[in-house]
């Protein structure tokens, strides 16, 4: 019964993020997710977001028609976001199938809830010193690190996370041009994480 909740309140969120299209845009106003993510780490937050249409896989008629993309230039960005939200959903459930010792473990979970439930079985005080240190390589507006050989789950799938979106971005403009990294961004996921400075943005 409480996993049944706990997944009804992850899709709840879920939808309420793909409907509002400017969440991370309004708090960190910026042109790509790598911009809004240096925006955050300049104030301690680290900012999680990629493309999320829903489990249909679909892009809604309506971004279609309000970006003038022809059928082909839409089956291609389908195509772009549906191969990044399968290979993104596979590495989330492997890592967490391996957290748990059941490699069937996470078949029927959404990717926000693979995020989490990685975040919430990681070593807490071992993660806060990891994403402090991805913070500040961040904020500085260096590239992004490998993950450390000893790297804990919660430290490879915000890095995971933060390359599959700078390389899909990167692919639809070079593929569509910015209509297609538009279209890719008509729904968002974000997940935003306080260091716990006092000069933390508001929600």
């Amino acid at each position: 019964m409480a996993d049944a909740v706990r997944r009804l309140e992850v899709e709840k969120k879920e939808l309420e993020e793909r409907l509002n299209e400017h969440g991370p845009k309004r708090k960190y106003p910026a042109e790509t997710a790598q911009e809004r993510r240096v925006l955050a780490a300049k104030q301690n937050s680290l900012l999680m977001e990629f493309p999320s249409w829903g489990e249909d896989f679909a892009m809604q008629d309506s971004w279609a028609k309000k970006l003038e993309l022809t059928p082909e230039e839409r089956q291609g960005i389908e195509m772009l976001y549906q191969q990044f939200r399968g290979k993104l959903y596979e590495e989330l459930r492997s890592m967490y199938a391996d957290m748990v010792g059941d490699p069937d473990a996470g078949a029927n979970e959404t990717v926000n809830a693979l995020i989490h439930n990685i975040q919430g079985l990681s070593p807490r005080e071992l993660c806060q010193e990891r994403i402090l240190a991805i913070l500040a390589q961040v904020s500085a507006g260096g590239p992004l690190p490998e993950p450390a050989p000893d790297a804990p789950a919660c430290e490879r799938v915000v890095l995971m996370i933060f390359q599959s979106v700078d390389a899909l971005d990167a692919q639809a403009v070079a593929m569509y041009g910015d209509k297609g990294k538009k279209a890719l961004w008509s729904g968002t996921s974000s997940f935003e994480t306080s260091t716990g400075s006092s000069d933390r943005p508001e929600k």
